[in-house]
């Protein structure tokens, strides 16, 4: 039965944006004649009752844009019979109504019957439409709502990238991804993490003194961090695809020894990562992958704006978070030249944010928003995880394109729909 019906019900929803606008313009009106003849106001209040329901009109017409086209429409069946409670008096048929309107689409009519023809058609749209919008909405009300449980099913787990991430007392922070030494094909490899250790320190002290872009002393930093604390092999090993990328970008900057020691530097952290099991898989994993320039950019978009919303967001994520996103990034700055494994990561990495959040904060959708207070963690807000969830519902759609080519994965679109939906019927 909806679907004979669908192109009608289109041509509600577009009446409907254009009814709130006119009668947004009609309240404008009103309002303007009403504050004209303020010297005029009796004191039984007739002057200031048309004053306060334009105010509440103009509130009331901010909430008929929603997506629910019914309630829509019934909020702007209400405003109009305010409108006629407000105006069923002596003082607006004898000093409002007669008042010629001077510009706009109603100009050199009297204001009056504007207020009237506008109000009558208005109301005879209703009252010949309820039935479809009544239709409309229990057919939306039969249609099953979006599984929660179908979200937890597709939302894989955290694969293996340069960044995967956890949940700690409410805030996502990255996870430490340390490589074992099983893992080494060269026992010489703990004594080459020494060196390169010392010469990123060289590298950073020489330059801090020069005057070069800061963010690459931060791609040294970090692979100076990673190789003294976590030593995650693969966020080292992009992170000096980033290095090797940068080195073209300074090279007539510095001297010729810091470049020299940045080249071998380099060469030296390539043949480090080159020892591990993880990065061999990782490195596989990418080679197999037909990376477009597209999906580069794609990527790089939505890396870009996931940064700027968790840095907006200190209660959703540590600072490293968006920090570690920002080094993939350097590496895909130009997606025309990006490499496969450089796109491959931050794809990789965003996928794993993604499913992180959607996995710690989906089963909450289940409930009703006085259940979600008591289902979220002490440390977690509602408003925390809602908006932890809006974002990466946004990020998981506009991401998928990508994700579906490169990592041949394609949970994200209908997982970022499966939210999407959820917070709508919460609102």
């Amino acid at each position: 039965m909806l679907g004979r019906s669908r192109m009608t019900v289109n041509k509600i929803e577009t009446w409907r944006r254009l009814t709130r606008l006119e009668l947004q313009q009609l309240c404008s009106e009103l309002s303007a004649a009403a504050l004209a003849t303020i010297n005029d106001w009796p004191a039984s209040g007739e002057g200031r009752a048309i004053k306060a329901t334009c105010e509440w009109v103009t509130r009331e017409l901010e909430h008929t844009n929603a997506k629910n086209v019914s309630t829509g429409i019934r909020r702007i069946d209400e405003v109009v019979a305010r409108f006629r409670g407000a105006m069923d008096n002596e003082f607006y048929r004898e000093k409002i109504a007669t008042r010629k309107l001077r510009s706009g689409k109603w100009k050199g009519q009297d204001l009056g019957a504007v207020v009237d023809a506008t109000l009558s058609n208005v109301s005879s749209y209703i009252a010949e439409n309820g039935p479809l919008i009544v239709e409309r909405e229990l057919a939306a009300a039969a249609e099953p709502p979006a599984k929660i449980d179908e979200l937890q099913r597709i939302t894989p787990a955290q694969q293996i990238g340069p960044v995967q991430f956890e949940m700690v007392e409410g805030r996502l922070r990255v996870r430490r991804q340390e490589a074992h030494i099983a893992d080494r094909n060269d026992v010489g490899a703990e004594e080459a993490r020494l060196q390169l250790v010392a010469d990123a320190n060289w590298l950073i002290e020489n330059l801090n003194q020069s005057n070069i872009d800061r963010r690459s002393v931060a791609i040294i930093q970090d692979i100076g961090d990673q190789l003294t604390s976590s030593q995650n092999v693969i966020r080292v090993g992009i992170a000096n695809v980033a290095c090797e990328q940068l080195i073209p970008r300074i090279e007539e900057e510095l001297p010729a020894p810091i470049i020299s020691r940045l080249h071998s530097f380099n060469v030296g952290v390539m043949l480090y990562v080159s020892q591990f099991s993880d990065w061999h898989t990782f490195v596989d994993n990418a080679a197999e992958r037909d990376v477009r320039v597209g999906d580069a950019k794609r990527a790089y978009q939505v890396g870009t704006r996931l940064v700027s919303e968790l840095k907006a967001n200190e209660d959703l994520a540590d600072p490293e978070v968006p920090r570690s996103l920002e080094l993939l990034l350097e590496a895909v700055t130009q997606p025309e030249r990006a490499g496969k494994r450089a796109v491959f990561a931050l794809i990789r990495t965003i996928e794993n944010l993604i499913a992180k959040v959607f996995s710690e904060f989906g089963g909450l959708l289940n409930a009703a928003t006085d259940g979600l207070k008591d289902g979220l963690k002490k440390a977690v807000t509602i408003g925390v995880a809602v908006t932890a969830l809006g974002m990466m519902a946004t990020a998981a759609t506009n991401i998928a394109p990508a994700a579906k080519h490169v990592l041949k994965t394609d949970w994200l679109k209908k997982a970022g729909e499966i939210v999407s939906k959820s917070l709508d019927d919460l609102d």
